[in-house]
């Protein structure tokens, strides 16, 4: 994974690799201390954006992936930014966009669900929040694929 400066104090590293035949592109927080942060975030929380436009390799078209920066900005640091949680990973493969983050018990799931109906109507997106005190998804994922 390369490193990249993706918001101005966050370092991120990213990669690609092939996939099942497709390009599957990864970012993540760099140094991230899963142990201190499982504590302080037990619940996962999956944002998943479909595409409307991608190229036949599954990644959004070039423009149309221009003008998804501002969405992609507060996706990933919505919860962060009201302390509330942590993206630890976004993936991108197969025409969509994951967003796979952490959250306290405390965050309002529902409020973060309709700011992005009310603020990013043509984006298709769905969520997935479950429980995972432990951080397993995320520790499993990085012993596959990092």
């Amino acid at each position: 994974m390369t490193e990249e400066n993706a918001s101005a104090n966050q370092e991120w590293l990213t990669g690609q690799i092939d996939y099942e035949g497709f390009p599957l592109l990864l970012r993540r927080p760099k140094d991230l201390d899963y142990d201190l942060l499982k504590d302080s975030f037990p619940n996962l929380v999956v944002v998943q954006h479909q595409f409307a436009k991608t190229k036949p390799s599954g990644l959004p078209e070039d423009d149309y992936n221009l003008g998804l920066a501002d969405f992609d900005d507060e996706v990933v640091n919505y919860f962060r930014n009201r302390k509330q949680g942590i993206t630890v990973l976004v993936e991108t493969f197969g025409g969509k966009r994951n967003y796979y983050m952490y959250a306290d018990a405390d965050a309002d799931f529902d409020k973060a669900k309709a700011h992005f109906k009310q603020s990013y109507p043509e984006h298709n997106i769905s969520w997935t929040i479950k429980n995972d005190p432990d951080w397993g998804f995320i520790k499993s994922y990085e012993k596959e694929f990092f």
